[in-house]
């Protein structure tokens, strides 16, 4: 496999650069076949090499601080391991853009193949890395945002799902709703209606929901209550989308903030749901 890839950069370094003048159309379409061909074959076996993509995304899990220059005589700097574990993250962003770059060559249904897969293996733990460097590494921001986007292009149900966890890690969003139970008379609910004299007209209340409700006078029987409180956010890191609306606000390279901004949009826009009255209509 390290033969073919070298082979596919050697074609295309002969193709856009060596005989950029001299190539006809029959030979130009004899060098995208070879290289099309390659890079489906790069592509089907890095998607399915397990062990290659837990090694690549397995080292961005901790999300530890990036290591900063120092400033100051006197203050040590990263030390050397620490330097080639940065290093080692940042060759594996560049591979990352490498190989969405030629997943774009390749037919659609092997296209959302390789982005899926590689967002289920960890992909956008490798990205939440690359956008919480310093605005001055831009080669790793540019590169990331470009990922970003593609891959919300193609998976952003699987980025939304990574920002979720990321939000919520103990899973407390997820829990299900409580659900309806009757009441006694006379005992209060979250949200329904209450009794206080059996038989009497029925009515209403007092109809709160949450902290914030409303009271009316009434007699009637209680339906209980439904739902619970909205918890409130247990973790205070940051997420991925902080991360790009970060950049979107803060930078000043215009192509990283459009592609914050591409990708902001893709992520909080709402599907579009068919109305079936207007349908109708």
């Amino acid at each position: 496999m390290k033969k073919k890839i070298m082979q596919t950069y050697r074609l295309q370094f002969l193709k856009d650069v060596v005989m950029a003048r001299t190539l006809d159309d029959p030979t130009y379409n004899v060098l995208n076949s070879f290289i099309l061909f390659n890079q489906i074959d790069i592509i089907n076996h890095i998607q399915t090499d397990e062990v290659l993509l837990r090694e690549l995304f397995e080292r961005f899990e901790s999300h530890p601080e990036p290591s900063k220059p120092s400033e100051k005589e006197g203050e040590p700097g990263p030390s050397s391991a620490e330097a080639a574990i940065d290093q080692a993250k940042r060759d594996v962003i560049v591979l990352l853009h490498q190989l969405c770059t030629m997943g774009k060559n390749v037919q659609i249904p092997a296209r959302l193949a390789l982005y899926r897969s590689l967002v289920d293996k960890g992909m956008l733990h490798a990205l939440y890395w690359a956008l919480s460097r310093p605005l001055e590494d831009q080669q790793m921001l540019s590169q990331a945002g470009e990922i970003l986007l593609v891959v919300c292009d193609h998976d952003v149900n699987g980025v939304r799902a990574f920002i979720l966890k990321q939000a919520d890690p103990a899973g407390v969003w997820e829990k299900p709703a409580v659900p309806l139970q009757a009441k006694p008379n006379g005992v209060p609910g979250l949200l329904g209606f209450y009794s206080t004299a059996p038989g009497a007209v029925p009515g209403v209340a007092n109809m709160g929901l949450g902290s914030v409700g409303a009271s009316f006078e009434g007699f009637g029987m209680g339906f209980g209550e439904i739902g619970h409180p909205t918890p409130k956010r247990e973790s205070t890191e940051p997420t991925l989308l902080t991360g790009c609306i970060k950049h979107l606000t803060t930078s000043k390279d215009l192509a990283l903030r459009s592609q914050m901004y591409e990708s902001l949009r893709t992520i909080l826009e709402l599907p579009i749901i068919d109305d079936p009255v207007r349908s109708s209509a």
